[in-house]
């Protein structure tokens, strides 16, 4: 969190006023990219200020008065289920089949590709993906379809860690 002092002079009076800003809480794993996380934070604090420098004419940014950094260990959430996948696949929609799977379970045997799962699958927007789903391009599907997020983890030597966590 930035606290920001901003001055108004006017009429021989110089107003003081106090603006907080803060970005989204980010989560770091060894997937994400630093720097244009950073770079993200950033200009969305420089949005909140101008935005407060433009509720009024004449506010000028004086001074910091505080900045606060929060850096918490990230506990990922355990794995809570498991469904056999098949073993062997004709295609490369690794991603679409248990997608579509979460957002429109089968009653039974949720393992299978059914033409009912095909046609459900249909329903969402898949406009400008390849398959197989690269981590990088699961922000497109989620803009495709505003109402779903994906978080992505990884698992070895009995460890679940995030790859990818929605923010």
């Amino acid at each position: 969190m930035l606290e920001c002092e901003f001055v108004k002079k006017g009429s021989g009076i110089i107003e003081h006023s106090y603006g907080y800003f803060h970005s989204q809480i980010q989560i770091i794993t060894e997937a994400r990219n630093l720097s244009e996380m950073y770079k993200t934070m950033i200009d969305t604090i420089l949005e909140k200020i101008d935005l407060f420098q433009n509720q009024g004419s004449g506010w000028q940014f004086k001074k910091v008065n505080n900045l606060d950094l929060h850096i918490d260990n990230y506990q990922a959430i355990g794995a809570m289920s498991f469904i056999e996948l098949p073993q062997k696949r004709k295609d490369n929609q690794c991603f679409k089949w248990p997608v579509s799977s979460c957002i429109f379970p089968a009653k039974k045997n949720p393992n299978k590709i059914t033409k009912l799962l095909k046609t459900n699958s249909e329903k969402l927007n898949w406009e400008g993906l390849e398959f197989p789903m690269k981590v990088d391009k699961i922000g497109i599907f989620e803009k495709n379809n505003p109402k779903y997020g994906v978080n992505v983890y990884g698992y070895k030597n009995d460890r679940v860690y995030p790859i990818r966590i929605i923010q």
